[in-house]
């Protein structure tokens, strides 16, 4: 390389060995009279005539992203016009001030917040979403095209077909996403670059050495045929670049690039085996760097919702391209905020409740003294102690409730932005919880009631309010139920209003048997609004697939008789384990076929058991057995 082509044009601030197997040099440079800093990406081979054939492939390349730059999307690279200089194929690009994403991974050791994560999946899904698909809206040619119909404003008008080829002709399928082709800038944005092995119009431009794509961000066809480049092969790639983003790693680590038994065993990750857990892989990344906090999950779970769609061993059970992917993106990433605000609003409530329970505490603590000094006898006040102590563990409890509430509130929106989607009602499994803890309170209440009907030798003493703190506890839930599901308002309003109604009664009458009766008739009330609100709830296989459910429910899963929709057009309805199906009952295959009898489909999702299996295509049914999804006579 000439160093005066360089000094006659720029000052050279710094120069670099692109990551293209030593093909090119990217020199950093100022330009002397006009000043601004640009990159300049310069081949190392000499380049004999413009018809050499290794300089009309970079053209190629160079072509590409200049039409990716029509319409000047902020995270994707721009250059300038290539040129060939005293036998030199060289290109100014824009000079992108920042770090590779794998060099920031490592400088933060592998934890970067939740807030830089969503901007991260926003910015690279934007990116994607404009080369699969809207490109094509800043590459129109009307005559080459064949657009001739125009509206009143003179511009083309693109019906459903027309816009499905010129989405074929003009969307870029970039075929080498990984950390090191993502540069997170000073601003902290994020930019997409390399298209060196971009495919489009079904045309590969590669003008480097390179081979297809960095083996550990690889979809599991391209193991077993190379030539295959799809938007699918991009979107497995996002997947497990959003993975690595959030865990600080690769699902499938390649230790060894030279070694072939550890490339086949990649090859059967990529194909056959499910990533690890992100959130333990996280929690483990924020320990690291936090040694002295408590790991609270960060993120919502419709990241990994998205990420483990992204990483299906199928290509037709992934996002279509990065345009669906992106819209996905949008519909969640605009609501996290308000979800979290939404968090912090309850977390308020929930304090306050705490403070008044610490405040009932007090009182019961300041009575019990009160008392010592007044009592000889001690035995006389024990009970009041005991009551004491079980109210300070109830209020522990509490405080343990609420810890897992916030993760819950999350959860519970996303799962209700789901159901717009689908069209379905749920049956809130939270709703039962309210329903059980009530009727454990009526049970408790049953209980006090019988003590006082047969004398207590301290009730005019004791501060009954300490007995109100578990509807009030139903009342707050019910207000946080309430806010999250207004289509439910009407009967969540009926069980809210009861079970305030039975708090104030109790506080205004503490010393009353009477009134705590009246609060037992208001919580029965309150059981039997709460369990107006039903219908079917969106439940999650081990692959992290939604289906819907309805039918009998323990710890927020599916568990007994019930009935489930899954999203490859399958159900069954009878007996169900932990979400899982597992017992006697009837499964209908998407096609109609259906098979019944004693069904079990454990974590590896294959389908076992012993029964009558009815084939549609036939006409024809046969008792045997079930073995990995296989039908046995």
């Amino acid at each position: 390389m000439s160093e005066n082509l360089f000094l006659n044009e720029y000052i050279v601030l710094s120069s670099s060995t692109s990551h293209e197997g030593g093909y090119a040099t990217v020199f950093k440079v100022k330009h002397k009279q006009l000043g601004y800093v640009r990159a300049i990406r310069v081949l190392k081979e000499t380049i004999l005539s413009e018809n050499d054939i290794k300089y009309q492939k970079f053209l190629e390349e160079c072509k590409l992203l200049l039409r990716l730059g029509n319409g000047g999307h902020p995270n994707i690279v721009r250059i300038s016009q290539p040129r060939l200089l005293m036998n030199q194929a060289l290109v100014e690009m824009e000079y992108i001030f920042g770090r590779d994403l794998n060099d920031y991974l490592q400088d933060k050791n592998g934890f970067i917040s939740s807030d830089e994560i969503l901007k991260f999946v926003y910015d690279t899904g934007s990116a994607l979403s404009y080369c699969h698909f809207d490109i094509y809206k800043f590459c129109l040619d009307k005559d080459d095209d064949e657009l001739w119909e125009d509206d009143d404003e003179g511009n083309a008008v693109i019906d459903s077909s027309t816009e499905e080829r010129l989405v074929k002709k003009y969307k870029v399928i970039h075929n080498d996403i990984h950390s090191k082709n993502i540069i997170r800038k000073y601003d902290g944005s994020f930019v997409l670059l390399d298209f060196g092995l971009a495919i489009q119009n079904n045309t590969l431009v590669k003008s480097s050495t390179k081979k297809g794509g960095v083996d550990e961000y690889k979809a599991p066809e391209k193991w077993e045929d190379d030539g295959i480049i799809t938007e699918q092969t991009d979107v497995y790639s996002f997947g497990i670049l959003m993975y690595e983003v959030l865990t600080g790693r690769v699902p499938f680590v390649l230790d060894n690039k030279n070694s072939f038994s550890q490339q086949a065993i990649l090859q059967k990750q990529h194909a056959d085996e499910k990533p690890p857990a992100i959130e333990l892989l996280r929690k483990k990344a924020f320990e690291k760097n936090n040694s002295a906090k408590e790991w609270k999950k960060d993120y919502p779970d419709w990241l990994e919702e998205m990420i483990f769609k992204c990483l299906e061993k199928k290509p037709e059970d992934r996002f279509r391209n990065g345009k669906e992917l992106f819209e996905f993106i949008k519909s969640k990433s605009n609501k996290s905020e308000s979800q979290y605000t939404f968090v912090e609003d309850s977390q308020k409530i929930i304090n306050e409740l705490i403070s008044e329970k610490e405040a009932e505490i007090n009182t019961l603590k300041n009575t019990i003294n009160d008392l010592e000094k007044g009592i000889e006898n001690k035995e006389e006040i024990k009970p009041l102690i005991d009551k004491l102590y079980f109210t300070e563990i109830d209020l522990s409890d509490k405080k343990e409730k609420i810890k897992s509430l916030e993760k819950s509130v999350i959860k519970l929106q996303s799962e209700l932005e789901y159901s717009k989607k689908t069209d379905t009602t749920f049956e809130f499994s939270d709703l039962k919880k309210e329903i059980s803890n009530l009727e454990k309170e009526k049970n408790n209440l049953t209980k006090k009631i019988k003590e006082f009907e047969n004398g207590n030798p301290v009730k005019k003493s004791f501060p009954y309010a300490t007995l109100i703190g578990g509807v009030a506890i139903g009342a707050v839930s019910l207000l946080f139920i309430n806010k999250m599901f207004p289509e439910k308002k009407e009967a969540i309003d009926n069980a809210t209003d009861s079970a305030v109604v039975a708090v104030d009664s109790a506080a205004e009458t503490l010393d009353s048997v009477a009134e705590i009766k009246t609060r037992e008739a208001a919580i029965e009330a309150a059981i039997e609004a709460t369990k107006a609100v039903n219908g079917s709830i969106t439940l999650y296989t081990v692959k992290g697939e939604p289906f819907t459910y309805t039918g009998e429910m323990e710890n927020s899963r599916a568990n007994g008789k019930g009935k489930a929709i899954y999203k490859n057009g399958s159900s069954y309805e009878g007996d169900f384990v932990e979400n899982f199906i597992h017992g006697n009952g009837k499964y209908i295959f998407k096609d109609g076929s259906y098979f019944e009898g004693s069904i079990s489909i454990g974590e590896d999702e294959l389908l076992n058991g012993t029964g009558t299996y009815y084939d549609e295509v036939t006409k024809k049914t046969t008792k045997g057995t079930f073995k990995d999804s296989k039908f046995i006579q």
